[in-house]
């Protein structure tokens, strides 16, 4: 094929998280497939993550004061009431400088652009512009395809009516305008894919040839083979002490990694409710989080003995005081069979999924559109998943269609009853199980739909 691509990603490594991590495998398959692959992405100021080969790409950086000066003002715009402001669109102007000499001295013929209605989507569209030859993919990540959902949200806060129909109209103009000039549209989820297509056929400002370029475009599993990590990666300390303490026959073992926003405590909450209802009821099993300050928080009020001196303190809650807290974990904080940790590497928690049987994902009612990344790393690892989400969204639609999991429902009385059932097929050996054909699906570059891949 031989093509020279542009990758334009706002979150590329050695940024830590989701975000990079994706953008680095599909910069990888671009390349697999015979490209040239060029990243632009911001520039990096701190080394969050150095397991990523970067060198492998050519990459060019840009950068934006205005940026550092409006997030000083921005908590000054909310207090007078005013909407947030949003910083995506202050790179534009560095993308597109940078990108010209790029286009020019590489002779680019692909721009592949990563996330939403920010700066990397913009930035392509007017170099689109200004060199009309050049094929421009544009994929969307969630949950950017609900821009306007997220902004409406917080204009329904801070700002008066008029200054909101007059952003939301702005914001959607932009949004026509990639639509209109992107040659093809990658979405993840298959509720965007048809979400975008019903506001083609129901706007008269956007094309209705445009329905035939919007491909999907499933994340898929970004980390290392799993052969590997079961044979190769070092027990940390994590593993050997869940395995030698809580790895115990016909017990489940269920596990809830990262960090949530502030609208899903409530969800959480009900959810570990339960848990300790179901366990006063004598069902068995252990639950861990990882990487939760508000399961960590819920739970010390929870116990009677949060407030003991072997009780790691905030502060203290990371990996540096890791004796610290299995001590904790192991003898105080276990009333429940409920347990927290901190964050963790990320290469630590996958030798440590091996020993699990539930992975729980969450997903707020609003945005069914969505899909937690965590499915496919659980699926791939043969973890079924425990979905608090719609059973009308895309978390829903991919498990179901899959059978690697389980949908929990919002509503209190029918999660504990949900949970009760999984529970006693689990205990019955009757559980479903992830086969190895159906885990290798969900790995990314099985998942890839490169439009030009043929």
């Amino acid at each position: 094929m031989n093509k020279n691509i542009l990758f334009i990603a706002t979150y590329f490594p050695p940024d830590s998280g989701v975000s990079p991590k994706i953008n680095y495998k599909t910069a990888q398959l671009l390349k697999s497939l015979g490209n040239n692959v060029y990243v632009l992405t911001k520039k990096k100021f701190k080394i969050e993550d150095n397991s990523y080969n970067i060198n492998e790409f050519e990459t060019f950086f840009f950068f934006s004061y205005n940026e550092t000066i409006i997030r000083f003002f921005v908590p000054f715009l909310r207090f007078i009431k005013t909407p947030p402001v949003s910083t995506n669109f202050f790179y534009v102007k560095s993308i597109v400088k940078i990108s010209k000499k790029i286009i020019k001295n590489k002779k680019i013929d692909i721009i592949y652009s990563v996330f939403g209605t920010g700066n990397e989507h913009e930035a392509s569209y007017r170099l689109k512009k200004i060199f009309p030859h050049i094929i421009w993919i544009s994929e969307y990540q969630d949950p950017w395809i609900n821009y306007n959902l997220i902004y409406l949200k917080y204009f329904d806060k801070y700002a008066n009516k008029l200054y909101k129909n007059y952003i939301l109209k702005k914001f959607n103009k932009i949004y026509f305008n990639h639509i209109n000039s992107s040659d093809y549209i990658l979405v993840e989820t298959p509720l965007h894919e048809n979400k975008l297509k019903n506001l083609i056929i129901e706007n008269n400002n956007i094309k209705n040839k445009n329905i035939e370029k919007i491909k999907l475009n499933l994340i898929g599993y970004c980390g290392e083979n799993k052969e590997i990590v079961i044979n190769n990666y070092e027990e940390n300390e994590y593993y050997k002490f869940i395995k030698e303490n809580f790895k115990i026959k016909n017990i489940p073992l269920i596990i809830f990694t990262g960090s949530t926003y502030s609208g899903y405590d409530y969800i959480l909450e009900a959810f570990i409710n339960i848990l300790i209802e179901l366990f006063k009821e004598n069902y068995k099993f252990y639950f861990f989080s990882f990487g939760n300050n508000h399961f960590d928080h819920y739970i010390k009020k929870l116990i009677k003995n949060s407030e003991d001196k072997n009780c790691p303190k905030n502060d203290e809650n990371n990996e540096k005081n890791i004796n610290k807290i299995l001590n904790f974990n192991l003898n105080f904080n276990n009333i429940f069979n409920i347990y927290t940790f901190p964050f963790i590497e990320h290469k630590k928690l996958l030798k440590i999924l091996t020993l699990f049987d539930f992975g729980l994902t969450v997903i707020m009612k609003e945005y069914k559109e969505n899909i937690n990344s965590k499915l496919y790393e659980y699926a791939y690892f043969q973890i079924p998943i425990l979905s608090i989400s719609p059973e009308d969204g895309s978390m829903a639609y991919l498990i179901n269609k899959y059978k690697i999991g389980y949908i929990l429902s919002y509503e209190k009385d029918k999660m504990k009853e949900n949970l009760k059932e999984i529970l006693t097929s689990f205990y019955k050996n009757q559980c479903l199980k992830i086969s190895n054909e159906t885990s290798e699906l969900f790995k990314k570059e099985n998942l890839f739909n490169f439009p030009l891949k043929n």
